[in-house]
């Protein structure tokens, strides 16, 4: 997770730094730079599944060429920057997807413990309940605890991992 989200942080700086930079030869290293930490990112996303390496390289970015370009360097860079950025993201959004889903079922692995607790706190005081069975206060103890994790169950957003 720790990794993940490092290299999502690297490749959103890098987008930055396109967006910032000011000639077609920033904006270029910038656009490799954001490739290569796609790259990365998605490498980290395949060892977490499992797998040693996504099966094929993010490809790097190139500027047009030609003694035809004409263009001023402002316009051009903006180009090569617009470029850039339509080739990050399009690389990027398969990884992130998958970022996301890993993050999502962390999640609902990172909600056991309050279910855990609730779950013991439950079965303390059924335990307790049965022990002595004339005890009105156990027996309320015992529903409360249930209500108690019945509502966890039921809230917006939980599924059972």
């Amino acid at each position: 997770m720790v990794a993940m989200m490092g290299d999502v942080n690297a490749y959103a700086q890098n987008l930055a730094a396109l967006v910032a930079d000011d000639s077609a030869e920033k904006a270029t290293t910038d656009v490799n730079a954001a490739l290569g930490s796609v790259e990365k990112l998605a490498n980290t996303v395949a060892q977490a599944d499992g797998k040693d390496k996504e099966k094929e390289p993010i490809p790097s970015f190139t500027t047009p060429v030609g003694s035809a370009v004409n263009w001023l360097i402002g316009q051009y860079a903006n180009y090569v920057k617009l470029e850039g950025l339509k080739a990050a993201t399009k690389e990027a959004k398969p990884v992130i997807e998958k970022v996301a889903i890993i993050f999502k079922n962390v999640a609902k692995i990172g909600s056991d413990p309050q279910r855990n607790v609730l779950v013991g706190s439950f079965r303390e005081k059924i335990d307790k309940y049965q022990d002595d069975r004339s005890s009105a206060t156990n027996l309320q103890a015992a529903v409360d605890a249930a209500k108690l994790y019945d509502d966890f169950l039921q809230a917006p957003g939980y599924s059972d991992p």
